[in-house]
């Protein structure tokens, strides 16, 4: 008797809720009569003076807004794009992990909402900062990490340690989420010690500048 092979999900349920949530978050940002959030200020100021690293934080998400500054000037609905297409994408990556896990369409849908819809995170994708991205690499970490278990493949730990590397960059609580020590198969050390060097790779670019620190003038 010849097996049944299930067809792969469509992904257009995440496709279309992750679309949906970035017109949200840009919708939102337009009807706001407040202008920048105060974070936003301090970040705009450090973009102002781009640099390896800052005091408080790592220098990825500063580069990026230095970028769209440069770009755009401190148009306030060009700098919270990226915010916006982030939690949107975390959206969407979250499908890509319900699928992977054998999820049907009410999975889809019931794993997509539940991510779109929660609070923190329409927070972060309302306005610029690094708290933006991390649920995004965290997320997708998490998507190879499935894959890696799943199919048995070492080559993911190149992508887990690339992200980690890129997580490290973004925000320094990013290392928690190998902080656990877990259980370590013998086979898969060597590919493990690449991953944990890329991601360290990744950290060593960043270093703290006191001349790139933020004027209090420019907050003003």
């Amino acid at each position: 008797m010849t097996p049944i092979v299930k067809a792969p999900v469509k992904l257009t349920i995440p496709l279309l809720l992750a679309i949906a949530l970035f017109v949200l978050l840009m919708i939102s940002s337009f009807v706001k009569p407040y202008g920048f959030f105060i974070d936003e200020v301090y970040f705009l100021s450090c973009a102002r003076r781009p640099a390896l690293g800052y005091i408080d934080q790592p220098p990825l998400s500063i580069l990026l807004l230095s970028l769209v500054q440069e770009i755009f000037g401190d148009n306030i609905h060009a700098v919270r794009v990226l915010p916006a297409l982030s939690m949107a994408a975390t959206v969407f990556v979250t499908g890509l992990i319900t699928r992977r896990l054998g999820g049907g369409p009410f999975s889809l849908l019931l794993a997509c909402l539940a991510v779109m819809v929660m609070p923190v995170y329409l927070l972060f994708g309302s306005f610029y900062s690094m708290n933006a991205f991390e649920p995004l690499i965290w997320t997708a970490v998490v998507y190879f990490v499935v894959k890696l278990v799943q199919d048995h493949d070492p080559r993911n730990w190149l992508p887990i340690g690339i992200l980690s590397g890129i997580g490290l960059e973004m925000k320094h609580t990013f290392c928690a989420i190998w902080a656990g020590p877990g259980d370590r198969d013998a086979d898969i050390r060597e590919e493990e010690a690449i991953m944990e060097l890329l991601a360290v790779m990744g950290r060593t670019g960043c270093f703290f500048d006191p001349a790139a620190q933020p004027d209090l003038a420019d907050c003003q």
